[in-house]
């Protein structure tokens, strides 16, 4: 018998005489299980009744010639408890009643979540947040509630063929195996928590009705929605949702019923809820072939929230096109729209957008916290220079100052920024923006509509006969935008805006590539800002540590730091960051302030590599010195700085032995402090071995 057909319907073949074979069942009137088995083998079926735990063990033991895996051998394995923490909880469970699992969180050993996550990655069996899951009516139905407390199981989903069950030990094939016999299908599991899995139970089978021309579950009172949502009445104090009634076509009733009731609602509620809880700046849901995923975007790294059923795409996704009036009845193209919110009395814009996928609509909210609009220069994270080079180019009279960066890199925070550092009764200040992230009290904010013929360069047009003094432009996306304003900087008039560049030297070849003369650039430039943002590593858990040689190498630091001892920051994960290790971002920035020298290279039409000479010998840094200095000062680590330069071509970096500054590979003599620096032979300038007592190329006897 193959061990597929023997794990598949749990039976274990005992011997066999002629035509006739002895099989270990533990149903003997399984008789779909029965003519599987006449079929694979040829042979007519004799069963013997047993327990499903001694089949298990026997094909353990006779197929796989193992014995059968146990919870505490998987969490011994995934590292969530030590041996000797397992064997005291083993010798407790002598004594008891209780699971092992229940031991070892009574003991602290580990939480039910540890487990569970434990579980789910050595057994490649999904975990389950039950949170945020709401089972709809018919599926409840399946089970009554003694059974699905007695069994401690929740049904999530079914087909013709399949149950989708949530259970806290998977291990436990004679309650799979029951199930299957009650249901009559195949049975598919995911692991969630204990304490989730009673509060999903008692959640799920409160009193409820069906809608029966929508098929919704609604809730007959008040106080059964305070059970559905135990928490939602706190929530609810805090958040204000306000939306308006929109105009649907008939087909599109049903939709607008499913996204009207109740735990639609409070679902939609919870999930944005947690996304503001956890500071989440984007809200993906993703509808796949076979789940509904909901990720959060915190502090620009992705991470899974929860992953519901399928059947409740439709519902949330509708419940979000009300909310952000847009066509519920219009699943064909991509909309676009909005959500204002209100969280302890703190006003929040959510900007929604949905795409048309294989699956389903995808929902992206990117959220908008207004008073990221109010931080000022010297919150952003410029040193004492590089805020010095920013004050002196944004507080010029007219010019051109452009942010770079990729998208996400922050570029707006550092606009608003400067914006704010220049308002004042004084001056007409005037944005235009595709679309309006943050309202600018003081300040004319104008929105970009491509569909209205509203344009950035013809609203760039209409600003310049509104007498501004200050132009901020959202992007500089096409070379007539680029033109107007670089004539308008010419003109009179102050104006920042973005390029997408890797560095600030390449912008002005992009600004070149854009068809804007030489000329015009280097009388209009102020000076460039590039910059990445980094992760904020948590004050309270960070600790310092001395990097390897690889490291150090990777990020480009060679000669004079291989004999220091640099010190650098870990990541470690405490209660107040979440356990991720990091808490908020910060800039790293690479300023290129445009002296007369950087000037003179742009209109002799110069190469990049000589203005980035020009630059870094008027005082620039590169952005991956700025994040290295953030390093050592505890406030990032390398690690995030490496993800975030990983594309850009950094020149070669040396750490000066008694100043400690990063200074350019280059450099023979530390400019800050006068020490004489030992990676080149001071001659010949060829790179040196510190342990060369002469250079084997100019012959250049070294001093000690």
């Amino acid at each position: 018998m193959p061990v597929k057909l023997a794990e598949k319907h749990l039976v274990m073949p005992i011997n066999f005489t002629g035509n006739r074979i002895k099989v270990a069942m533990s149903d003997p009137l399984d008789l779909k299980a029965i003519r599987d088995l006449v079929f694979v083998t040829g042979k007519s079926v004799t069963p013997v009744v047993t327990t499903l735990t001694e089949i298990r063990r026997a094909i353990q033991s006779y197929y796989y010639k193992t014995k059968p895996i146990m919870l505490g051998e998987i969490l011994v394995t995934a590292g969530t408890i030590k041996p000797e923490q397992l064997e005291i909880c083993l010798k407790k469970q002598q004594t008891s009643k209780k699971k092992l699992g229940d031991i070892i969180v009574q003991m602290n050993f580990s939480t039910e979540t540890e487990i569970a996550r434990a579980l789910s990655s050595q057994l490649n069996i999904p975990y389950i947040d039950l949170t945020f899951v709401a089972i709809q009516a018919d599926v409840v139905k399946l089970l009554n509630m003694d059974c699905a407390l007695k069994y401690e199981v929740v049904p999530l989903s079914v087909t013709n063929q399949v149950v989708e069950i949530a259970m806290a030990d998977p291990m436990d094939i004679d309650t799979i195996m029951e199930i299957k016999y009650m249901l009559n299908k195949d049975v598919e599991i995911v692991i969630s928590t204990p304490t989730e899995i009673e509060n999903a139970i008692r959640r799920s089978y409160a009193e409820i009705r069906v809608d029966r021309s929508t098929g919704t579950t609604q809730i007959d009172t008040v106080d059964r929605l305070r059970e559905l949502f135990d928490d939602q009445d706190s929530i609810d104090a805090k958040m204000d949702i306000k939306t308006e009634r929109i105009d649907v076509y008939s087909e599109a009733n049903k939709l607008l019923k499913d996204s009207e009731s109740p735990p639609v609602i409070q679902l939609v509620n919870k999930i944005i809820f947690s996304a503001l809880k956890a500071r989440a700046s984007d809200i993906h849901m993703e509808p796949k072939e076979n789940a509904f995923i909901i990720r959060l975007r915190v502090d620009g790294i992705m991470s899974g929230l929860t992953q519901l059923s399928k059947t409740y795409a439709p519902s949330v996704t509708s419940r979000i096109k009300v909310m952000a009036k847009m066509d519920i009845s219009e699943r064909r193209i991509p909309q676009d729209g909005g959500i204002k919110i209100k969280l302890e009395g703190k006003g929040i814009d959510l900007r929604v957008s949905t795409l048309p996928t294989q699956f389903g609509e995808t929902i992206s909210i990117r959220v908008l916290d207004p008073s990221a609009s109010n931080l000022s220069l010297a919150d952003i994270g410029l040193s004492g220079k590089d805020y010095q080079m920013v004050l002196e180019m944004i507080e010029k009279p007219q010019g051109l100052v452009l942010v770079t960066g990729p998208t996400g890199s922050g570029k707006s925070t550092t606009l608003y920024s400067s914006l704010n550092h220049l308002m004042n009764d004084r001056s007409n200040l005037i944005t235009i923006e595709n679309p309006v992230e943050y309202n600018l009290k003081g300040a004319t904010q104008v929105n970009i509509n491509d569909k209205a013929g509203l344009t950035f360069a013809t609203a760039l047009r209409s600003v310049l006969r509104q007498d501004p003094d200050i132009i901020m432009v959202g992007e500089m996306r096409d070379p007539e935008t680029a033109e107007i304003a670089i004539q308008a900087s010419i003109t009179g008039h102050l104006v920042l805006s973005t390029l997408h560049t890797t560095n600030a030297v390449a912008a002005i070849t992009r600004l070149k590539g854009m068809n804007i003369k030489s000329h015009f650039i280097a009388s209009s430039l102020n000076g460039i800002i590039a910059q990445r943002l980094v992760r904020k590593l948590c004050d309270k858990c960070k600790q310092p540590y001395t990097p390897t040689l690889d490291e150090l190498i990777l990020l480009g630091l060679k000669g004079e730091h291989l004999g220091m001892d640099v010190q650098f920051y870990h990541a470690k994960g405490c209660d107040d960051c979440g356990g991720r290790g990091f808490s908020g971002r910060i800039g790293i920035y690479e300023i290129l302030p445009a002296n007369s020298a950087v000037r003179k290279l742009i209109y002799e039409e110069a190469g990049e590599s000589n203005i980035s000479r020009a630059a870094f010998d008027s005082g620039m840094s590169t952005i991956i010195e700025d994040g290295l200095r953030k390093s050592m000062q505890g406030i990032t680590t390398l690690e995030e700085v490496m993800r975030v330069t990983s594309n850009i071509s950094g020149r070669e970096m040396i750490i000066c032995q008694k100043c400690m500054r990063t200074l350019n590979s280059d450099f023979t003599f530390c400019p800050f402090c006068g020490h004489s620096l030992k990676h080149k032979c001071p001659k010949c300038l060829n790179t040196r071995n510190l342990d060369w007592k002469f250079c084997p190329f100019c012959n250049e006897v070294f001093k000690e």
